[in-house]
């Protein structure tokens, strides 16, 4: 962690945004706009020092295989066939930013500030089958309630969507990308010596 007056600004910042998403008066009468943007102070404590390269390849890879495993399940290269139609992992902020560092994305939620981890936020990985394994497709999709939406407790839906960001991942040309670059971009993320089994 980082200590000194960044690390209590930056601390000070995540408190205001939620009390803002809990409906509540964020810091003495913050408005949206003042809110968000005060999340530019993670920048160096969480981006830099905390998410930074190495401790997202140290505490990230063993996630991200476990990803990158589900999703190829129902390849016909691999020995089970008869993968989930639906995963999900529950985590914090943290493991969202390791996922981004390691894959090289970026996004920009409607509402916030770029690359963040909103309250609530999801990084959604689909799988799209084709007639072969060598056409499959992966598309990465980043969800997150606006700081709007979060304060009025507004029901999602169809009429009233969270912020929906496709995700480009590097080397892809479109926002589908072949499972098989997928693959091999996790392979060169990978730290296995920080995994409990190599993927």
């Amino acid at each position: 962690a980082v200590g000194g007056p960044i690390g209590v600004a930056s601390a000070m910042a995540e408190k205001f945004v939620m009390q803002y998403c809990e409906g509540l008066e964020a810091g003495w009468g913050l408005v949206e706009e003042q809110v968000v943007e005060l999340l530019s102070l993670l920048e160096v404590p969480f981006f830099k020092a905390g998410c930074n390269d190495v401790t997202s390849r140290n505490l990230g890879s063993e996630l991200l295989a476990q990803v990158a495993r589900e999703l190829t399940m129902g390849d016909e290269s691999t020995a089970n066939v008869s993968g989930p139609g639906l995963s999900f992992y529950f985590g914090h902020d943290t493991n969202i930013e390791f996922l981004r560092r390691m894959l090289g994305l970026s996004w920009l939620s409607d509402g916030w500030w770029p690359n963040l981890a909103e309250p609530g936020a999801q990084l959604v990985f689909e799988l799209h089958g084709g007639a072969s394994p060598s056409t499959h497709r992966v598309r990465i999709l980043k969800l997150a309630a606006t700081p709007g939406q979060q304060r009025r407790a507004e029901k999602l839906s169809v009429s009233n969507p969270p912020s929906v960001s496709p995700v480009w991942l590097p080397g892809c040309e479109a926002e589908l990308c072949s499972l098989e670059h997928f693959k091999n971009v996790v392979t060169r993320a990978l730290q296995p010596h920080c995994m409990d089994a190599e993927p």
